[in-house]
Order: C-alpha cells, then structure tokens, then sequence
C-alpha cells in the first residue's frame, strides 16, 4: 500500500508542474520547443531506443522492448532534468540555467509473455521573451518608433500507456498515449511616440491542448553466435487529432489628443478589439516513422543506431508565421559493461555509455531548417546488492546558427536518473 500511495503522490507532483522549462527564441514555434526524447540512459547512448532491450530499464521509445523486463520484477523510473544554454546572435550573446523534474516511469509483468508499462514525460516546452526594436519611415521628413514584445509560457506533457506481448524471437507492443498541456503566447506592438493615430496592437492567444495517439512497435532478435545478437527494431506512431481550446484576442489602441475639462492638453487610449475567437479548433499531428538496429557483443557491448521522420509540414500551426518542415534524426550510442553479474568487483559492473545524434528540426526560420546535433555521455552506476542504478547522463550540443540572422544556441544538458527495481508476487520466508 505504502509503495502504491508513493507512487500516486508522485505523479501527481509531476503533472502539477508546469513544463515551461525552457528560455529558447525557437519554443515560439509549433507546439514549442520538443523534448529530447528518452530516459537518462537513452540520453546517454545518443537518443537511441528503437532497437534497444535492457532487462533493468523501461525504454518507452520502442513498446515492443518491455518484454525484455524480468517476469517477477517491477520497475520503477525517476528522473531530473538540467540545463544550461548559451544564446548567441552576430551582436550579442546571453545565457541562462534551468532545472525540472523530468519524468516518471514504471513497469512490470502481467504474464510470463505479457508486460506493461506506464509513464508520464515531457512532449515540449515553450517559454521565451524577446524585445525587438523597429523605425519604419513614413516619408522624408517622418519615421516612428516601435518596441515589439513577444513572450511565451507554458508546455505539453505525455502520458502513455504501453503493453507488449512476445512470441519466441519477436516482441510486439503498443503504447498509449495522451498529450495534454496548455501554450500562452503575446505579442504586443508598442509605438514610441503617441503622436500619430495607433498606439498599440496587442494579440492574445492561450491554447488548451488534448490529443490521443498510438504507437507501434517491434523488436526480432537473431542470434549470430555465441558471442553476437543483433535486435532490429521499428515503430510507427499515428496521425492522431489534436483538440485545442483556442481563445485569441487582438487589439489596437488607438490615442487621441483631446483637451481636459481644466483646460490642459491630455492625450486619450481608446481600445479597440480586431479580433476574437473564443473556440474550438481541430489539428492533425503527423504520423511518425522509426528504424533500428542494435548489434550485443557478449552481453559487454552495446552498439545501437536509429533513424526517424515525422511529416510535420502536414501540420497546420496555431499561428500564421510559423514554417514547419519535415523533421529527420540520426543517432548513435554504445554501451560497455565489463561484467554486469560480477558480485565481488563492483567496479566490473559500472556501465560506460556514449554516443551522438543529428538532427533536421521541424523548425524553418528566414528560409533556413534549424539543425541540431550533439554528444552524449553517461554512466550506470548500480546499487550494491540489488538490480537498482543511478543513470545519469550528459549532452552537449548545438541548435542554430548566427548567421541569417538568426540564433545559436550551446547548451549543456545532465539527466539524473534514479532506476528502483524490486520483486513482486514474493513471499519472503524465514527459517
């Protein structure tokens, strides 16, 4: 009962937390910024999962890979999230940190063949405030100035139900998942100078969101020799309709030079709505695409490699700026454990990860697809006497450019991951 209550109150803390956890330019875009997918050991080995099967950790990227869990264990998965970016344009640079909860995830055995998993992770995040500054001339003699003010919060999350069923060599899952969230975005257009008619235009816009998807997946593994396995793996996840709760509203403020009842010059704001909706709006996200291989070297080395596509230019974004593209990523990870059961030497069994990963984003900005790509590090350091372990990995990586007058972003992401694993259906007894 006590680990059911734990387990309750911990969900409930990370659906309560807002996953505005990002001060990114680029969150403004689609759905925000979308987060790196995976646990902390995912992380560590380049993004990589499709293909992956580790008996002591939940890989949510591929649900054909639950079967690979022990059948009476149960497996529990926690995990915190930090990051620190630097934001540098051709004239100046800025930077900022920031640290969350990242997710929770769980699973266990229903039969021998059966296994389930369930979990709660972050889909994107969307936090940003940007000033610009702008003259626009009017004629020879005539030119005004203007701030423009954008700012954004909010974020989606995922919650994902998963079951998968093995039959001999190949395993076959389906997940579950439900994304909910909300996105608040402002943009303001202040004049400077309050002689002419416009003062200000102001635009609005909160977004509830809510979708269903499934996602498909499969695992075959073939046994080379004694020494080597190979794990193909793939997954496909659905075009699935997005409800959002759209409410926008747009005004402008118009001034007017107007004289007091005492006399004295003033000048007066009058609002004026140009736009409102208060609505329903239906979406379709785009159906996702995934392929892995992944080669086992004596249950020592782990050589793992994926590739996936989404089609987002079918997407119809929230606002009309927005250009989104077909988003493509390629990454690689490996892991080495010189001895995973050594009892005596601990040391034997500390798993070294690494890898790296590219990636064509989903974002097009002033004509250019942001590219994103970076290396990866980690280790596995498990709990002595039992099959529980501290994951923690480290990315660094780039997103952007300065040229084009855009941004490029550095950042220096740590995942740290606590893996609980215990036995169920047990009954100890005593002598």
């Amino acid at each position: 009962m006590r680990k059911i209550l734990i387990i309750f109150l911990s969900f409930l803390s990370i659906a309560a937390y807002s996953q505005t956890n990002t001060y990114s330019p680029y969150s403004r875009y689609g759905l925000g910024d979308l987060a790196h997918e995976g646990l902390a050991f995912n992380r560590a080995m380049g993004g990589t999962g499709i293909a992956l099967r580790l008996p002591n950790s939940i890989n949510y990227l591929n649900p054909a890979s639950y079967t690979a869990q022990d059948t009476m264990s149960f497996i529990f998965d926690f995990g915190l999230y930090s990051n620190y970016t630097q934001y540098k344009s051709s004239l100046s640079s800025s930077a900022d940190w920031r640290s969350s909860l990242n997710h929770i995830v769980m699973g266990f055995p229903v039969t021998k063949w059966w296994k389930s998993s369930l979990g709660l992770v972050p889909y994107s995040r969307m936090g940003y405030n940007i000033t610009d500054f702008s003259i626009v001339n009017y004629g020879p003699s005539r030119s005004e100035s203007f701030d423009i003010f954008y700012t954004g919060t909010g974020g989606v999350n995922k919650f994902y139900v998963g079951n998968a069923f093995k039959l001999k060599n190949l395993s076959v899952g389906l997940n579950f998942n439900v994304l909910f969230g909300s996105l608040e975005q402002t943009h303001r257009f202040s004049e400077l100078n309050l002689k002419t008619d416009i003062a200000s235009t102001n635009r609005e816009q909160q977004q509830s969101i809510r979708s269903t998807s499934l996602t498909f997946g499969v695992q075959y593994d073939l046994k080379v020799s004694d020494d080597l396995n190979l794990t193909l793996g793939g997954t496909m996840e659905t075009k699935s309709r997005l409800m959002v709760d759209n409410y926008l509203l747009v005004m402008n403020a118009f001034a007017h030079d107007t004289v007091s009842s005492q006399g004295t010059p003033e000048t007066t704001v009058m609002p004026d709505t140009v736009d409102y909706m208060d609505g329903r709006i239906k979406r379709h996200l785009p159906m996702r695409y995934g392929a892995g291989l992944t080669v086992n070297f004596k249950n020592k080395l782990l050589l793992s490699a994926d590739y996936s596509t989404q089609k987002w230019s079918d997407f119809e974004s929230f606002n009309p700026f927005d250009e989104l593209v077909d988003s493509k990523s390629l990454n690689f990870g490996l892991q080495y454990t010189p001895d995973e059961r050594a009892i005596r030497n601990y040391w034997k069994r500390i798993g070294l990860r690494a890898g790296f990963y590219t990636s064509d984003t989903y974002i097009k900005v002033n004509g250019q697809q942001l590219q994103d790509y970076g290396v990866t590090f980690g280790l596995k350091l498990p709990f002595k006497g039992n099959k529980s372990a501290l994951q923690i990995s480290y990315e660094y990586g780039k997103r952007g450019t300065t040229s084009h007058s855009l941004i490029q972003e550095n950042y220096h992401i740590i995942n740290l991951g606590i893996t609980l694993h215990d036995f169920w259906f047990i009954k100890t007894k005593y002598d």
